[in-house]
């Protein structure tokens, strides 16, 4: 039985995808399949309900002015269609309301948002209260930094953990380029790991890694597992320099995982060598019990070229533990929109060869 067939949520499946900002056209099908059973299309009663699936959004930790406004649109322009009109009090005002949110021409790159997922900590029941239920991810979709976004194969490796929790259970681990953190807070809160330690190196990023451990601290704590979730600085390039000229050894948070993921960090061909290097360095150490999980989106042919063929300069072997195919068919936990597909993301094991 899989993660989510054990966690079924008693909160509606539409409240979870809106709060996911998942694609509108789904979020818009699941509504109707709820609202629409023994009710008129586009009647009052559905008409209020839509608007108290959208007034739910007040509370903390909402989607978008932005998407909200784009969801409302759609579905007045839905009862249109269907040849009704607005004509329940409360959807009446939700239209309002969206109304006065601002459409700038240039989205403001400091605007941030909460994705929030409905995925209890692993000791919770479904009894548990809906704030430890939700995981939350603030992101800035609109800032320059990739790494202030969730990304396909940081959402594919955690569903791939929840799914494969032995590959980290008890375990150690280091996490780089982690950017908004949702897979090292799935593995300290729901696949039992012995800690986590998750990295990135613009302020940016580790001030936004900073503040969604925080938020989330209540929902690790429900874990009932005492799983320290941390965060620092690493750059690649500095870090293998460094220790090449043997200014500094790599920290015992490093050395000491049996772990090391990574999601979505092949994309500069520029810095790949370093990637590369630190992959080496950290398998170099116990290289027996060492393991590399990495989640990939295949973008740039050329580019994902490159890294294969730097892996075999370093004498590190690649096995592919999940294709497109897999990473398509996990449990579907995280249902944000992406750019591409989930069949898009492959995950490898990397390990040096003997």
């Amino acid at each position: 039985m899989s993660f989510k067939d054990t966690h079924q949520s008693q909160i509606s499946a539409t409240h979870e995808l809106l709060f996911a900002m998942a694609p509108i056209e789904e979020v818009i099908e699941s509504f109707n399949t709820s609202a629409r059973s023994g009710n008129r299309p586009g009647g009052i009663q559905e008409q209020d309900r839509f608007a108290n699936l959208i007034s739910s959004c007040k509370e903390d930790f909402p989607p978008s002015p932005r998407y909200q406004k784009a969801l409302i649109s759609r579905y007045v322009g839905q009862i249109e269609q269907d040849g009704s009109s607005v004509a329940s009090d409360a959807l009446a005002e939700v239209v309002f309301q969206a109304t006065l949110t601002k459409d700038d021409i240039f989205p403001n790159p400091e605007e941030s948002s909460y994705l929030s997922f409905c995925i209890p900590p692993a000791s919770l029941t479904k009894s548990c209260s809906d704030k430890k239920r939700f995981l939350r991810i603030r992101q800035f979709p609109y800032h320059n930094d990739v790494s202030l976004r969730l990304w396909e194969a940081g959402a594919c490796l955690a569903e791939y953990f929840l799914e494969n929790k032995y590959r980290v259970s008890r375990k150690k681990v280091v996490e780089l380029g982690a950017g908004v953190g949702l897979t090292g807070l799935v593995l300290g809160g729901c696949c039992g790991v012995a800690g986590i330690h998750v990295t990135d190196y613009t302020d940016e990023a580790l001030l936004n890694l900073e503040h969604n451990i925080t938020v989330n601290k209540e929902w690790l704590s429900a874990s009932g597992r005492k799983c320290s979730v941390t965060q620092g600085y690493l750059e690649w390039s500095d870090f293998i320099k460094k220790v090449n000229d043997a200014k500094c050894s790599p920290t015992n948070t490093f050395t000491e995982a049996d772990v090391l993921i990574a999601a979505d960090v092949i994309y500069d061909v520029s810095v790949i060598d370093y990637l590369v290097a630190i992959i080496q360095n950290f398998l170099s150490v116990d290289r027996q019990e060492k393991e590399v999980i990495l989640g990939v989106t295949q973008r740039n042919l050329a580019t994902f070229n490159t890294f294969l063929e730097t892996l075999r300069n370093y004498n590190i072997s690649s096995e592919w533990i999940a294709d497109g195919n897999d990473c398509n068919n996990l449990p579907r936990i995280f249902n944000c929109k992406f750019n591409q597909s989930r069949s898009d993301v492959r995950i490898a094991s990397l390990k040096l060869i003997s």
